[in-house]
């Protein structure tokens, strides 16, 4: 049952984040803190949200602008500490800088689905295929429903995957000053985001970036 929870609460957080609802379900803080309640470790699932929100504050979603998925950070870091992934402060850096990296394609979904609900909405206004626009609500709902529960989880199994991949074969878990090394070149690479040129390509050149990263390690 607690397996089937967690399906639903990955579902209507993201209906709450994009949709309807909005009673601060897709909040990071009161997520990760629900996930802690299911599965355990409440007290470093509290604190992984709170360092999620302070994330989001420099990511504000000002006018038209789509700021990253915070939420989806908040359920991820949540499963990886309450499942046992995430044990030591290295497994936990760099579980934060894989949600971290994996947060750009989900939140690309997401401005799939804010286009999609918008062909929706076009297409009511000229060929009124509804007879009232209930139907297109349902159907945005539905939409964000199934992004949270599908792309959500893809992700963070994906993170987990590497996560224990790279503990098992890298031979560092213990010897932080890699990973303080990894993390601060990655926050250096942040000011990518500031440079002109398209995000497609800032976000190539970052991972290419944090590839050479590793194999200087």
């Amino acid at each position: 049952m607690n397996y089937i929870a967690l399906l639903l609460l990955a579902g209507f957080s993201s209906v709450d984040r994009n949709a309807a609802f909005h009673i601060m379900l897709s909040r990071p803080l009161v997520l990760s803190t629900i996930i802690g309640l299911l599965f355990g470790n409440v007290y470093l699932c509290f604190l992984s949200g709170l360092l999620i929100e302070l994330f989001g504050n420099i990511d504000v979603p000002v006018g038209t602008k789509i700021s990253k998925d915070d939420t989806f950070m908040a359920y991820s870091m949540g499963i990886l500490v309450s499942f046992g992934i995430i044990q030591t402060l290295s497994d936990y850096l760099l579980g934060l800088l894989l949600v971290i990296i994996f947060v750009f394609p989900v939140t690309y979904v997401d401005m799939l689905t804010r286009k999609w609900n918008q062909h929706m909405l076009d297409r009511y206004l000229k060929y009124r295929i509804y007879k009232s626009p209930f139907g297109i609500l349902i159907k945005g709902i539905t939409v964000a429903f199934v992004k949270g529960v599908v792309f959500y989880n893809i992700f963070c199994l994906v993170a987990a995957f590497i996560l224990v991949r790279i503990e098992d074969y890298l031979s560092i878990q213990g010897e932080i000053t890699a990973y303080i090394f990894l993390i601060a070149s990655f926050l250096a690479g942040y000011l990518i985001r500031f440079l002109s040129f398209k995000s497609v390509y800032k976000y190539i050149v970052f991972s290419l970036g944090l590839l050479l990263g590793w194999l200087v390690i």
